[in-house]
């Protein structure tokens, strides 16, 4: 009997074979790769055909959000400060594009000697080891749901963001976030990738409590119907925590 796993690399096995022959049905605008489909993800106890690109490994999250960073990081000062916590290096790739910016990656697992050139540091999150008002702009995709106690991490990302700055946050959360409260595990569920929580509605209250400002965009106000497909981007919201002057 075949097992979920061993389907998932069978599967990917054929796509790869399919992905040689010239198509443009899908591309992925974090690297530029184009192909037949994008590879299946294994996560514990699941399966989600279709959605990690073959070559930077974006997922649908990361190819909608390379849309707005061009463009928010574009409109940083000169010598801003951006802090990537638990760096994608689909998402690095964008971060890193200005010369004139301090970028920096922080993580809870030691840093990998490839990192080190981008100033990597092994931090709590809870607790990091940054100065307040450190940082232009914080990049915290699917990080907070790892945590068992959100609120003291919200309220350090608030305290090393300068006035004006911004926070990007992205996390897992129900289809309609906005009508539903955030529903606590009380555990790391492995069922759940060791997830904590997934989000709702008391979100916007989670990082207000940090003295931030709260804005929600869906991907649908920034990508075209058509976009979703060929790109490979599900339905997500990108929340932008604002640090008032």
């Amino acid at each position: 009997m075949w097992t979920q796993r061993t389907r998932c690399h069978v599967g990917n096995f054929v796509l790869d074979w399919l992905n040689k022959i010239p198509s443009a049905r899908r591309e992925c605008p974090c690297c530029g790769w184009k192909g037949r489909n994008f590879r299946h993800y294994l996560g514990i106890g699941y399966q989600v055909r279709n959605i990690e690109c073959p070559q930077c490994r974006s997922h649908p999250r990361h190819r909608g959000l390379s849309f707005l960073l061009p463009d928010i990081v574009k409109r940083l000062p000169a010598d801003a400060r951006i802090l990537h916590l638990s760096a994608e290096a689909c998402l690095s790739r964008i971060l890193t594009r200005r010369p004139d910016i301090r970028y920096m990656i922080a993580d809870f697992r030691r840093p990998s000697p490839a990192r080190d050139s981008c100033g990597a540091v092994q931090a709590d999150l809870t607790a990091m080891p940054f100065r307040a008002s450190s940082f232009s702009m914080v990049l915290c995709s699917h990080v907070l749901e790892h945590i068992q106690d959100d609120a003291p991490a919200i309220r350090e990302i608030a305290r090393i963001t300068e006035a004006g700055g911004q926070v990007l946050i992205m996390v897992p959360t129900f289809k309609r976030w906005d009508q539903a409260p955030t529903r606590e595990f009380g555990f790391a569920d492995p069922t759940w990738d060791e997830h904590w929580r997934i989000y709702g509605s008391d979100l916007k209250d989670r990082v207000e409590a940090a003295g931030l400002k709260f804005v929600a965009i869906d991907f649908s106000q920034f990508l075209k119907p058509a976009d979703f497909s060929h790109l490979g981007v599900d339905i997500d919201t990108l929340f932008i925590a604002t640090q008032p002057d």
